[in-house]
């Protein structure tokens, strides 16, 4: 685990490194082709003082209007290009702070100023980035406080303000992280279990009801942020299966390994029966 842990954060950083130099090519890129263009306006400017005409002027005005069209065209496609790169680098970092400044939230909560600190978390789950969630944090006569946040109701973060946010805005931060991570994780695990047909979970997926192999069985489990802690196992006519039950009592990691060393095929349900 620590070595895939490793390798994993090896490749983070390898991709982190690789955004940041395409972003440093772009910025050449662009002074380059400013620089270029200067020179040619600089050497279209000679030509009108040395008198060329009506007509050259004329045509050194529409050369001029070219240049700043090529220009604009170059840095709207910097500036596109370079926001893709930061949305990427923001979401590799995990968590980006950033100022948040409102006339309309000063003396919320006892607030002192309208500043606030805010703060993106994002997530990799499932072979894909998450939405973000954001937590903004104010600071009143007591201390911080969470002002307001973007997390599922069923993650206490007004709770883990009060409890961690005087120790540090870090400490909370990776609270509230852990938390959202050990939330995804649990739901991917869950849905991806085999032989899985359906599946129905509260909002903080703590009592879950999956049905497998057809109809074959179905299981009412409870689930902790990381280990499923009770299962009852039933087929249609209302009998259990202790040895499937047995089965999904344990880490979550490992729950389809437990169920695929127990059987838990239509014919493995059948012989569990009691």
């Amino acid at each position: 685990m620590a070595s895939a842990q490793t390798r994993s954060s090896q490749i983070y950083e390898s991709d982190i490194q690789s955004l940041r130099t395409e972003l440093r090519e772009l910025s050449s890129q662009q002074a380059q082709l400013q620089t270029q263009l200067s020179a040619l306006e600089r050497r279209e400017s000679v030509r009108s003082a040395l008198g060329r005409g009506p007509s050259a002027a004329k045509k050194e005005r529409a050369g001029a209007g070219e240049s700043e069209g090529i220009l604009a065209l170059i840095n709207a496609k910097y500036s596109q290009q370079t926001d893709v790169r930061l949305q990427h680098l923001y979401r590799m970092a995990s968590v980006t702070g950033f100022t948040v400044r409102d006339p309309v939230f000063a003396g919320s909560k006892g607030a002192e100023t309208a500043t606030f600190l805010g703060v993106r978390i994002d997530m990799f789950a499932d072979n894909k980035f998450a939405a973000p969630h954001y937590i903004i944090v104010g600071h009143g006569a007591d201390g911080p406080y969470v002002h307001a946040h973007t997390a599922p109701a069923h993650i206490d973060v007004d709770g883990l303000g009060r409890r961690h946010l005087r120790a540090g805005v870090g400490k909370f931060v990776r609270a509230v992280r852990r938390r959202l991570v050990a939330d995804a994780r649990k739901r991917a695990l869950l849905a991806a279990l085999p032989d899985l047909d359906a599946i129905e979970a509260d909002a903080g997926s703590r009592l879950v009801r999956l049905e497998f192999s057809q109809g074959a069985y179905a299981a009412h489990v409870a689930c902790g942020d990381t280990a499923v802690t009770g299962a009852v196992v039933r087929d249609p006519q209302g009998r259990r299966n202790a040895r499937l039950e047995r089965a999904f009592r344990g880490p979550l990691a490992t729950l389809a390994a437990r169920l695929a060393d127990a059987g838990a095929g239509a014919a493995g349900a059948a012989a569990g029966r009691v």
